[in-house]
């Protein structure tokens, strides 16, 4: 349909191929095609690509109301299957529907506290696998935060949702590799985004260390550096305390994050769980060579 059209209308001055090209991502992001046709579109010459996208501006504008109707109505019905303390159903199906989302979809899912709601049910789910020891809903909601913290709507809605980054720190877990591979993603990128959600997860372990009469508000960490013997964590674990210790733009941070990380007793571990690596590795690599 949209070749058809294209071919019905006159070209007009066809823009840069660099400006092109930022249009046509544009297009992409607001319909679902598959790779191979976008592909497809991507290798056509500037004067047909440029007519789709021509054509594809103004049928959004001539129909942005109802397609903005249509939009909200869709994404308020995906966050009130959150709301409504969503089944693990409802979660996998929210998964496939937020992989297909297009950038609009996602600022909508953002505004309209989608994100505060799966951190709601992200606490309520860790509370439970406490005393049940199923994980399934836990690993389900994880899994779709982590799919938003690689977003830039998704990293700035959890760093305004509160208590968001504590409600993530209970996830540590000393022998769920899943549980805690995904939480260390999802800090590690947020992490990054600033200062302040460096602050976020240094306070969330503070509320923890008290909550629970830690010794030190880096016990959960440490604990796991001590106690897992699955590679897979160890390995994240020390990559995680690395960022946490060089995100923060001050050096006086930097400094102090590192000097109580070494007055917790981490240095012993670190040395020899980075010994073990270091021979896994040389292993696996000379494994991979024969």
């Amino acid at each position: 349909m949209l070749w058809k059209m294209a071919a019905m209308q006159d070209v007009g001055a066809i823009p840069p191929i660099e400006e092109l090209e930022q249009d046509l991502n544009e297009m992409f992001k607001t319909i679902l095609l598959t790779e191979d046709r976008k592909n497809l579109i991507r290798n056509l010459d500037p004067k047909p690509k440029w007519k789709l996208i021509k054509n594809h501006k103004k049928f959004m504008e001539n129909n942005k109301d109802f397609l903005r109707m249509a939009n909200s109505k869709e994404v308020m019905a995906v966050v009130a299957r959150i709301k409504s303390k969503a089944s693990l159903v409802d979660l996998q199906e929210i998964k496939r529907w937020l992989l297909k989302a297009t950038e609009f979809q996602v600022k909508s899912f953002c505004i309209y506290d989608g994100v505060k709601f799966l951190f709601q049910r992200l606490s309520e789910a860790e509370m439970v696998s406490r005393s049940n020891k199923n994980y399934r809903k836990q690993i389900e909601i994880l899994k779709l935060l982590e799919l938003l913290s690689k977003l830039e709507n998704g990293v700035q809605e959890t760093l305004k949702c509160k208590n968001a980054i504590y409600y993530l720190l209970l996830n540590l877990h000393p022998y769920n590799v899943e549980i805690t591979s995904i939480t260390l993603e999802i800090l590690d990128n947020v992490i990054w985004e600033s200062n302040v959600a460096i602050d976020l997860v240094l306070d969330g372990l503070t509320k923890i260390k008290n909550e629970r009469n830690f010794q030190f508000r880096f016990f959960p960490i440490i604990t796991i550096l001590q106690r897992s013997k699955n590679v897979i964590i160890i390995n994240n674990v020390i990559t995680f305390v690395n960022d946490l210790i060089s995100a923060p733009t001050e050096e006086d941070k930097r400094v102090g994050i590192r000097s109580e990380f070494m007055s917790c007793g981490i240095t012993e571990s670190f040395e020899v769980l980075s010994l073990v690596l270091s021979v896994i590795k040389e292993y696996l690599d000379d494994k991979n060579e024969n």
